[in-house]
């Protein structure tokens, strides 16, 4: 498989959810099946180790209060959340360790199926861009539309995973869900089908540009630290240690794609995570002060009004650190999953 078209895929799985090793001499295709269990797979891993992070930064992100130590005249009463640490001793005090992975069955559905289908997604539309543009067929700009309309498109497909995910991270000590079907069928009462799909407008909005960000900062700084090990004056003697560079490279590359590419979107992560607990007042409220949005351009107003622009951000930090170690392991997870995976189960070249 081509480096661009790997490349591409991983950054597409990032960004909902690197190139480990460097390409193989000749330019393979790997299948579809073994690209959507290279995602699946990438995806579950990345959920299981980082889920912490997650619910630190939902936890942070829907607190109208300043996250800060010092009480806040106009709200009256000090924050519950004071910062990343302030936030992780309380969850651990109130809701005990398991409370560091609230919502985490929900949410490797949600990885698993959103990789599942962005993945195969993603290579059906890059071969028909390529069929299209052969003279780009390579190039960043093609991988970069592909990855963002597969993102989109598997994020409209697993958003009620989406937004059930959020609701039960976003729990306290009191459980207003109980189960899974207790919260579906609360949902559905609440507002039917257009109940799971709240937040779906600044989702769209974010998704494929921050896809196409990820994978285009991804492929800037991969290019710069490849130049870096392959420079005669750099490049280890040992075959072993110069593929450990390369690793750790494209590790580097790709923690950086993700922290720029949610830094560049992160307003619009906070109003989506706002909008989705809309009508789940009842289970927010020993968290503070609740509000109720209309819709996503009052949700802006209202953030701005009440919170300022650093309403936008909060979370920020955590956030920052939670794309960076997500993009990171799903590149490392995903390229060596697609590599062994040949071995295992034929692709569409050795079936033939």
């Amino acid at each position: 498989m081509p480096a661009e078209q790997r490349q591409g895929e991983a950054a597409a799985a990032a960004s909902g959810p690197g190139d480990g090793a460097q390409p193989p001499p000749q330019r393979r295709r790997h299948s579809a099946l073994q690209a959507t269990l290279a995602g699946a797979i990438s995806g579950a891993v990345t959920r299981a180790t980082l889920s912490p992070l997650d619910v630190i930064k939902i936890r942070l992100q829907l607190q109208l209060e300043p996250v800060s130590h010092t009480k806040v005249a106009t709200w009256g009463h000090s924050s519950k959340y004071k910062g990343i640490l302030h936030c992780l001793r309380v969850i651990v005090r109130e809701e005990g360790v398991r409370g560091l992975w609230k919502g985490h069955v929900i949410g490797q559905m949600l990885s698993v199926s959103y990789c599942s289908v962005q993945f195969p997604v993603y290579q059906t539309l890059l071969r028909k861009l390529r069929a299209e543009f052969p003279a780009h067929k390579d190039s960043a700009m093609l991988n970069g539309l592909a990855g963002g309309m597969a993102a989109a498109t598997a994020s409209f497909a697993v958003y009620p995973f989406d937004i059930l995910r959020t609701r039960f991270s976003a729990q306290g000590q009191k459980m207003h869900y109980q189960s899974l079907p207790h919260a579906v069928s609360d949902m559905f009462r609440e507002g039917g089908i257009r109940a799971f799909y709240k937040g779906l407008a600044p989702t769209l909005l974010n998704i494929s540009p921050s896809a196409a960000l990820q994978f285009g900062y991804y492929n800037l700084f991969k290019s710069l630290s490849d130049s870096l090990v392959n420079h005669k004056s750099l490049r280890p003697f040992d075959s072993h240690l110069e593929s450990a560079s390369v690793v750790l490279s494209h590790l580097g590359a790709g923690t950086l794609a993700g922290v720029l590419s949610k830094l560049t979107l992160l307003p619009l992560e906070t109003v989506k995570k706002r909008l989705q607990v809309q009508g789940f007042e009842v289970a927010r409220q020993e968290f503070g002060r609740t509000v109720a949005y209309s819709g996503m351009l009052h949700c802006i107003a209202l953030i701005y009004k009440l919170e300022g622009l650093r309403g936008f951000f909060k979370g920020g930090a955590i956030s920052l650190l939670k794309s960076a170690a997500v993009t990171a392991v799903t590149f490392v997870v995903y390229d060596f999953v697609l590599d062994t995976l040949p071995s295992l189960i034929p692709d569409d070249d050795d079936s033939k």
